[in-house]
């Protein structure tokens, strides 16, 4: 049985818990084969497709006007779910990448007042949230871990930053709404360092979380990983933190 530690106190974003699990020696060859075979490309809403854009005008409180454009089509859940559900990879990675997806489609429900299968996605259901979110499963698969074969996974302090951050809905206070009820369904608490950016995205707590993680002190981690081997996802964004590190024993 192994046990996977995320080391969540530089925040999480999809492309930080990647990159990390390859850094533990997931086979890139699977992974990028996985992810091929979701043929984002042809499904509607991809990034590589011809969508038309319309621009938005938002004024936060103080007055201030950011505009900003984004493609009309959004992908729903229900789209996501087709998108990873017909391809051609394994079953037990289909189930975690949906599995995930579901987290941060019920929070967006919540959030919104609608039902999960019909909210609307916006950077979550781009070619490349999807693509990270699969990457993960895949790169799971490939180390052989699963909490159904009885493996454990934990996360320690989950840090998110301060301040505002510009999404498809406008400015939103940071962490942004879908984080805060991700984090209030799933029984995990978010503490904030004054860092004026945001740390935790939706796909980065909705994969903590879709992968069966539970939450434990610092304290805790810290004495169980030690002499572990690890791999560290930093990210794009420069919080001056160390970055996400995922360690297996």
């Amino acid at each position: 049985m192994k046990k996977l530690y995320i080391d969540a106190n530089s925040g999480a974003a999809g492309d930080m818990v990647l990159d990390a699990l390859m850094g533990l020696g997931a086979d890139p060859r699977y992974v990028a084969e996985g992810i091929k075979a979701l043929r984002l490309e042809t499904y509607p809403g991809s990034d590589m497709g011809h969508e038309h854009e319309a621009e938005h005008t938002h004024k936060d409180e103080e007055g201030h006007i950011y505009t900003h454009t984004h493609a009309l089509r959004h992908r729903t859940f229900y789209d996501v779910k087709n998108i990873i559900g017909h391809a051609a990879i394994d079953e037990s990675v289909k189930k975690t990448a949906i599995g995930i997806y579901t987290v941060i489609a019920s929070a967006e429900a919540a959030v919104h007042d609608t039902k999960r299968i019909m909210v609307e996605f916006h950077e979550v259901g781009r070619d490349r949230a999807i693509s990270h979110v699969t990457g993960v499963a895949l790169a799971l698969e490939s180390l052989g871990i699963s909490t159904d074969a009885g493996d454990e996974i934990f996360v320690s302090d989950v840090v998110d930053g301060t301040g505002t951050v510009m999404a498809a809905h406008g400015l939103m206070t940071v962490p942004v709404p879908a984080v805060r009820k991700m984090a209030e369904q799933n029984g995990i608490i978010i503490r904030q360092e004054d860092i004026p950016m945001e740390m935790i995205t939706p796909t980065g707590l909705g994969m903590v979380i879709g992968m069966g993680a539970v939450q434990i002190s610092n304290e805790e981690m810290e004495e169980a990983v030690k002499g572990a081997e690890f791999g560290v996802g930093r990210g794009t964004r420069d919080t001056g933190k160390p970055g996400l590190r995922i360690f297996v024993i």
